[in-house]
C-alpha cells in the first residue's frame, strides 16, 4: 500500500510531502515526532517474491554501513528500518541550492566554485577511506546551504564491505574488492567503466567529480550530447574532452590539468585516490577570477609550487592499461548553457560500497623545490595502443537475447535487450544498428535516430553484412526525404546474398509490413515454413488479419505464435486485445494476467486486468483489490493517474458526471502529467462536458488542450497510434458546435491536420485519419461527405487502439443513411470489454445502436439498447443529454418498463 501524506510512518515519522521519486523508491519530507526534527525519508519499492526480500535485507545492511560515515560534508543517515517488506532510510534534511543552479551563473567567482569542488573532493576522500563509493556524483547531488556549507547527497544506500572484500584482506588499491552490479548513476557523469558495467572502485567517483568540475568551471559538459547525434554513453567512452583550459579562460593551468587527468578514460591514468587529487589541486588562488574571464592566471598562492611538483610526480602513476583502445580527440564542442533547477533538492537513490579501506596515496618523493611557474607537460600521458574491439560477455549475452526476442514475437523486449547491450558496451555497433532498426519498425514513434547515428559512427566495428543493413537503413533514417522503397531493394539484395540468414529475411519482411506492402503476407507465410521456426512471422500475419477484420485467422496465427515461443509477449498482448474488443472479458483478464507474468513491471498489464474486471461486472471489492495490488508496480504519479482515471470511468458509467469531472480536474491540477496523459485526460473532459450539455465549458477545455497538447501527442509505437491518440478533430468539432469557429474553418483545420500526419512516414494512413476525423461529424451533410471518402478506401478502417472509435464510425454511418452497416459496427463496440477505457463512447454507442435498430424497425432490440442508456445515465448528475433524448424515444416507442419503473429489456 502507498503511505498517505499526513499519516505516521512506522509510528514515528509523519510524512509531510512527497519530494521526489526514483527507480528504486520515493523520497518524502517527514517529521520525526520523537526527536522533533525535520528529516528526509526514502521508501524503497518492494520487489517480487524472494528476490524482493533479499533486496530489502541487502538494503538494510548497506544503509547501516553508510550510517557509519561521519563527515560534515555528507548528508547523515539517522535511521533504517522495514515496514511490510519495504526498506526505508531516514536522513538529514538539507535545504539549499544545488550546484546545478550555479552552472550557468557566470557571476559566481571561480575561487568560490573551486572551494565547492574541494569540499566535494574532501567528502569523497573521507567516504572512500570508510569503504564507500558514491557512483552518482552530479550537480543535483551537491547542495550549498545558505551558510555556505557544502553537502554531498545520496549516501543513503551502501553495500557492506565484507560482501566484496577479497580473500586474504589485502587492502592495496590493486586488489580491492569491486562492485559489478547494475550500472547505477547518471550517464553524462558516469565513468567509462561504470557505463560498461565493468568493475568500479573509487576512481569512478573521481571521474564523475571531474565531469562535475568541468561543467561547473566551463559551463558545459565535456561530451557531445544527443542534440549532436551522439548518445551520451558512447561519448563518455569514446570522446576525449577538450582541455579545460580552452573552455575556462583564466583558470590556473594546474587546476585544469588536474581535472583533465581525473577525466582519463582508463582508471589507471587517473589519480590513485581523491586525497592524491586534493594534494595535486593545492590551495585556492589568492585573487578572484570570474567564470568566463579572459584574465591571465593569478599568481600561485603559498603551497602551489609543491602542488605543481606533486602533479608532475603523480603523472608517473598514469601508465596505460594494456589493451586499452586509442581515443581520438573530440571535435570542438560549442558551449551550451544549462538551465538550473530551482527549489529544494532531496537526496536521490543509489550508492554501492566497495572495500576501499586503504587507498594508495601520492608518491612521497615529489620535488618540493619545483618551479611555481604553471607547467602541465606530461600530465595526461601518451594515448594507449590500438587493439581490435570485441564486446564483453554481459553485452554479448544481452545482444544474443535481443536477437532471440526479435525472432520470437517480442519486438519491444528485443529493443530493451539491444539497449542493454549498448549500456554494457557503448561501442557495440551491431547492437546500436538493431536497436535503430527495431525502433523504426515498432516504436516508440517518432523513432529516435541516436542509435542509427551511433551505428554510423562505429561503422568500423560492423561486419560487412551489417554495414549493408546500415546502408539500407540510411535511406530512411539518414535522409530528409525517407525512401523506404530503396531500403527494401537493398535489404532484398542482402537477403538474396545470404538466404540462410533468418534474422535478415525477417527484418526485410517486417519492413514490408511496416511499409504496408502487399507482398508482406506471402513473405510472412514463407517465413513461417522456415526451420528452425520463429514466432515473429506469425505475429506479423496476426496483425495483417486483425487489421483486415478477420479476427478468427488472427487468433489462429497468435495460437501458433505462442506455440513457437511461450514468451512471445507481443502475441500475448495482441490476443488479449482481440479478446477485449470481441467481448470475451474473461479471456481478456487471462491474457492480462499472462502479460503481467511476462512483464511484471509493465503497468499497462495491471491496468488492462482491472479494466477486464470492470468489463465483467465484478464487485467493487475485487476491483479495489486489483488496484491495490497494482500500486507496488507503479510509480506514485502513474498510480495516481491510473487510479483517478479508473475511478472517473466508473463514475461516468454510473452517471456520476460531477464526481468524474471533479476527479479529472483535480488530477490535472495535482499530478504532473506526461503529454499523452494530458491529451487523454483532456479529451475525456471535453466529451464529458459536452454530454452534460455544457458546450461553452467543453469549448474552453478544448481550446486550452489545442494550445498545450503539442504537435505529436502520445507515445505510440507506430504512426497509426499517434494519429489515433490525437484528438484534434474532436476538439475542433466541439469548437464548431459551440459556434467559436465556422464549419468552413473546421474543414480547413481538418485538412491541415490530415496533411501534417500524411507527411509523417511513407505509408498511406488514410484509414486511421478517416476514423479519427469521424469524431467531428455531427450533421447528415458532413456524414455523407465523410462516407464518400470512406467508400474510396479498401473497407472500413480497423484499429488496435484501446478506444471505441468505431462508435464515431457508427454515428457517421447512421447520419449518412446507412443504419444496417451502423448496427454491425455498433453491436461490436457495445459488447466489448473496454467500456472503462472509453466510457462515454461506450454508453453513447448503445444510444446510437438503438437509433439504428429503430430505423430498421427492430423495436424490441432498440428498446433493449435504449434501456442500457437509461439504466446507466437515467439519473445522471448533472443531466445527460443522451439520456434525455433516449427517454423521449422510449416513450414514443412505448418501451415496456419493470415494476420499479426501470426500462425493461423485453417488449
Amino acid at each position: 500500500m502507498t503511505p498517505e501524506l499526513g499519516a505516521l510512518f512506522d509510528g514515528r515519522y509523519r510524512l509531510d510531502a512527497l519530494e521526489g521519486e526514483g527507480g528504486m523508491g520515493r523520497v518524502y519530507r517527514a517529521f520525526d515526532i520523537t526527536l522533533r526534527r525535520r528529516v528526509g525519508l526514502k521508501l524503497l519499492h518492494a520487489g517480487p517474491g524472494r528476490e524482493g526480500g533479499d533486496r530489502t535485507a541487502a538494503v538494510l545492511r548497506e544503509a547501516r554501513a553508510a550510517a557509519a560515515l561521519d563527515h560534515p560534508g555528507v548528508v547523515a543517515v539517522f535511521d533504517v528500518g522495514e515496514v511490510d517488506g519495504r526498506a526505508y532510510i531516514v536522513m538529514e534534511y538539507v535545504v539549499g541550492r544545488s550546484l546545478r543552479e550555479y552552472v550557468a551563473d557566470s557571476a559566481t567567482p571561480i575561487i568560490e566554485r573551486l572551494g565547492w569542488l574541494r569540499a566535494v573532493a574532501d567528502s569523497l576522500s573521507a567516504a572512500h577511506r570508510a569503504g564507500l563509493v558514491h557512483r552518482d556524483i552530479k550537480p543535483e547531488n551537491v547542495m550549498v546551504r545558505a551558510d555556505g556549507a557544502v553537502k554531498l547527497l545520496d549516501f543513503g544506500i551502501a553495500r557492506q564491505i565484507a560482501e566484496v572484500m577479497p580473500a586474504g584482506g589485502d587492502m592495496s588499491l590493486g586488489s580491492v574488492g569491486r562492485a559489478t552490479s547494475r550500472a547505477a548513476g547518471t550517464p553524462s557523469y558516469m565513468a567509462p567503466e561504470q557505463v560498461q558495467r565493468r568493475p568500479v572502485d573509487a576512481r569512478a567517483d573521481q571521474f564523475s567529480w571531474g565531469v562535475l568540475a568541468y561543467e561547473l568551471l566551463a559551463g558545459v559538459l565535456p561530451w557531445k550530447g544527443p542534440s549532436e547525434g551522439v548518445p551520451v554513453s558512447v561519448a563518455v567512452v569514446t570522446e576525449r574532452q577538450e582541455p579545460l583550459s580552452t573552455k575556462a579562460l583564466g583558470l590556473d593551468p594546474v587546476v585544469g590539468a588536474v581535472i583533465d587527468r581525473a577525466l582519463e578514460k582508463s582508471p589507471q591514468r587517473r589519480f590513485g585516490s581523491m586525497q592524491a587529487l586534493l594534494e595535486a589541486l593545492g590551495d585556492p588562488p589568492v585573487r578572484e577570477v570570474r567564470a568566463g574571464s579572459t584574465e591571465t592566471s593569478p599568481e600561485l598562492a603559498p603551497g602551489r609550487a609543491s602542488a605543481q611538483a606533486t602533479l608532475q610526480a603523480t603523472a608517473k602513476d598514469g601508465d596505460h592499461e594494456a589493451g586499452e583502445t586509442t581515443r581520438s580527440p573530440a571535435p570542438v564542442v560549442k558551449p551550451r548553457r544549462l538551465v538550473g533547477v530551482g527549489g529544494l533538492v532531496v537526496p536521490a537513490l543509489g550508492l554501492v560500497v566497495v572495500s576501499l579501506i586503504a587507498v594508495a596515496g601520492l608518491s612521497d618523493d615529489a620535488d618540493p623545490s619545483a618551479s611555481s611557474k604553471p607547467s602541465v607537460e606530461g600530465a595526461l600521458g601518451a594515448p594507449p595502443p590500438v587493439v581490435a574491439w570485441s564486446p564483453g560477455e554481459p553485452a554479448r549475452a544481452a545482444f544474443e537475447e535481443g536477437q532471440r526476442r526479435l525472432l520470437n514475437g517480442a519486438l519491444n523486449a528485443a529493443s530493451s535487450k539491444f539497449a542493454e547491450a549498448v549500456e554494457f558496451e557503448p561501442e557495440f555497433a551491431a547492437a546500436h544498428l538493431r536497436l535503430a532498426f527495431v525502433t523504426m519498425l515498432d516504436g516508440p514513434y517518432p523513432a529516435p535516430r541516436e542509435p542509427f547515428y551511433a551505428a554510423s559512427r562505429l561503422r568500423r566495428n560492423l561486419s560487412p553484412q551489417d554495414r549493408g543493413v546500415l546502408d539500407a537503413l540510411s535511406t530512411v533514417l539518414g535522409r530528409e526525404a525517407p525512401d523506404p522503397g530503396a531500403m527494401l531493394d537493398q535489404l532484398g539484395e542482402l537477403a538474396r546474398a545470404a538466404p540462410e540468414d533468418l534474422e535478415l529475411e525477417l527484418l526485410r519482411t517486417l519492413t514490408l509490413l511496416w511499409h504496408a506492402d502487399d507482398a508482406a503476407a506471402a513473405d510472412l507465410v514463407a517465413l513461417t515454413e522456415r526451420q528452425p521456426p520463429s514466432a515473429s512471422p506469425w505475429l506479423g500475419l496476426a496483425y495483417l488479419h486483425s487489421s483486415g477484420g478477420d479476427k478468427g485467422r488472427a487468433l489462429a496465427a497468435l495460437d501458433r505464435c505462442v506455440e513457437v515461443a511461450e514468451d512471445a509477449i507481443d502475441c500475448v498482448w495482441l490476443r488479449m486485445h482481440i479478446d477485449a474488443t470481441s467481448g470475451r472479458c474473461e479471456a481478456m483478464a487471462e491474457g492480462a494476467s499472462r502479460w503481467r507474468s511476462l512483464a511484471p513491471g509493465d503497468h499497462g498489464a495491471s491496468t488492462a486486468y482491472i479494466y477486464a474486471l470492470i468489463g465483467q461486472g465484478r464487485s467493487d471489492e475485487e476491483i479495489d483489490a486489483a488496484i491495490d495490488a497494482a500500486a507496488s508496480m507503479m510509480s506514485i504519479t502513474r498510480h495516481a493517474f491510473a487510479v483517478r482515471t479508473i475511478r472517473a470511468s466508473q463514475a461516468v458509467l454510473r452517471g456520476d458526471f460531477a464526481g468524474a469531472e471533479d476527479s479529472l480536474r483535480r488530477l490535472q491540477a495535482e499530478v504532473e502529467l506526461t503529454s499523452p496523459e494530458r491529451v487523454e485526460l483532456g479529451e475525456l473532459r471535453v466529451l464529458l462536458r459536452q454530454e452534460m450539455g455544457d458546450l461553452p465549458g467543453a469549448a474552453a477545455v478544448a481550446r486550452d488542450l489545442l494550445l498545450r497538447k503539442g504537435d505529436l501527442p502520445g507515445s505510440g509505437y507506430a504512426v497509426e497510434d499517434g494519429i489515433l491518440e490525437d484528438p484534434t478533430p474532436v476538439l475542433n468539432g466541439v469548437l464548431a458546435a459551440a459556434g467559436e469557429i465556422t464549419r468552413d474553418e473546421l474543414g480547413r483545420r481538418h485538412d491541415l491536420w490530415s496533411e501534417a500526419w500524411r507527411s509523417q512516414g511513407p505509408a498511406d494512413r488514410s484509414p486511421e485519419l478517416w476514423l479519427r476525423g469521424a469524431g467531428r461529424v455531427r450533421t447528415p451533410e458532413e456524414a455523407r461527405e465523410a462516407l464518400v471518402a470512406l467508400d474510396a478506401m479498401d473497407g472500413a478502417p480497423q484499429t488496435l487502439d484501446f478506444r471505441l472509435l468505431n462508435v464515431d464510425l457508427g454515428r457517421a454511418l447512421l447520419l449518412g443513411g446507412r443504419p444496417r452497416e451502423a448496427v454491425v459496427v455498433l453491436r461490436e463496440a457495445t459488447r466489448s470489454c473496454i467500456a472503462a477505457y472509453d466510457p462515454l463512447r461506450f454508453v453513447q454507442g448503445h444510444a446510437l445502436l438503438g437509433e439504428a435498430l429503430e430505423e430498421l424497425g427492430e423495436v424490441d432490440a432498440a428498446c433493449s439498447a435504449y434501456g442500457e442508456v437509461r439504466r446507466r445515465w437515467g439519473d445522471a448528475q448533472p443531466r445527460s443529454t443522451t439520456a434525455a433524448e433516449v427517454r423521449a424515444r422510449m416513450a414514443a416507442l412505448e418501451c415496456p418498463r419493470n415494476d420499479d419503473g426501470s426500462p425493461s429489456a423485453s417488449r
